[in-house]
């Protein structure tokens, strides 16, 4: 069974566990509708430090009271400690007011995650459409080997505004949760696990990912898309979870599948955030094993719940977390890109 090895997708240390939508979506009727004229062109620009609260609330739908403070807090943590990510938040503007907003997320593993853009009212479709053209450009020269982003299936002017951005839908996603109850799990499984240390074990799991993506269910679309290094390393080094839990599944001296469960930072949950078993080794009811331990450790962390996030496509996982008692949290469209002159794989 595979979880969905991709991305920071739905969640991470934001001040919600949501992707945002964008404002243009509660605002206008059409993908690009017209809200004022245009009076001289919209330039793209890095936001000042000044203007950083105030960009990023446009994108959060302005936040007020305790929320805003979370957001100021996480800004200035994230100017402390990775200063780098803000040099993709992107504004324009031709007053001191900002007029369009949007973040390029720069992740570990070379992956880019687009934020949703937000416009004024005052914004036409003309400077939208010049916004966003600007913002493809600068993902274009992108570092990175993919840019994503997440939305829900009925926002349909985000959905044009990554379109227009060279994104494709590649899946549907679904987050779900198992929540601590007094009804603990069935543990009496007889596994052997390898803690993984990233120095020591990273070739092993690397051998392990690629022998289970040969007939993964979870974004096909994406398969071949990425190297499985750059993969591992957006989900073990990423700012929101600490990857406390990352087990190797080994039987008679043989890798035959794994367990990444990682600890949220801020949260009292953890994240599954892969798991699979080698081919040769399914149809054993390993893959309930595994997710049983993995609710053991959350009781005994005194966490609260599990989240993960499951590919529609694949069904074999999604009645594996249904029987283990996970449920449904909410769905969202991935769209990507790949950034190369190759496009994405069928």
């Amino acid at each position: 069974m595979n979880n969905v090895l991709f991305a920071d997708t739905l969640t991470d240390s934001r001040p919600s566990h949501h992707h945002q939508e964008s404002q243009t979506d509660s605002k206008f009727k059409q993908p690009f509708a017209e809200h004022g004229q245009s009076s001289g062109e919209l330039t793209l620009r890095i936001a000042r430090p000044s203007e950083r609260l105030a960009a990023i609330s446009h994108l959060f739908k302005n936040p007020v009271g305790v929320a805003r403070r979370r957001m100021l807090n996480w800004i200035i943590s994230l100017a402390k400690n990775h200063p780098k990510l803000l040099s993709g938040l992107l504004v324009a503007g031709r007053t001191s007011e900002i007029e369009a907003a949007i973040w390029l997320y720069q992740l570990p593993g070379r992956q880019l995650n687009v934020w949703l853009p937000c416009f004024s009212r005052s914004i036409g479709e003309t400077d939208q459409l010049n916004f966003l053209q600007q913002v493809s450009d600068r993902i274009a020269k992108s570092p990175s080997d993919l840019a994503w982003s997440t939305v829900k299936p009925d926002a349909a002017a985000s959905i044009s505004q990554l379109q227009f951005l060279g994104l494709k839908e590649v899946a549907e996603l679904t987050r779900m949760f198992w929540q601590v109850s007094e009804t603990k799990p069935v543990t009496n499984h007889n596994l052997s696990f390898v803690n993984y240390e990233h120095a020591k074990h990273q070739r092993r799991l690397v051998d392990i990912l690629n022998r289970c993506e040969k007939d993964s269910l979870d974004c096909r679309k994406l398969h071949g898309t990425r190297k499985t290094e750059d993969m591992l390393e957006g989900h073990c080094f990423r700012e929101s979870l600490t990857p406390s839990n990352w087990l190797i599944l080994n039987e008679g001296g043989k890798d035959i599948g794994c367990l990444l469960l990682s600890r949220h930072n801020t949260q009292p949950e953890f994240e599954v955030v892969y798991l699979s078993i080698v081919p040769e080794a399914r149809g054993r009811r390993l893959g309930s094993a595994m997710i049983h331990h993995a609710q053991k450790i959350c009781i005994e962390s005194n966490a609260k719940r599990i989240i993960l996030t499951c590919d529609g496509c694949n069904l074999p996982a999604w009645n594996l977390y249904r029987t283990c008692g996970f449920e449904p949290d909410g769905t969202w469209k991935l769209f990507a890109k790949e950034l190369t002159n190759e496009p994405l794989n069928r």
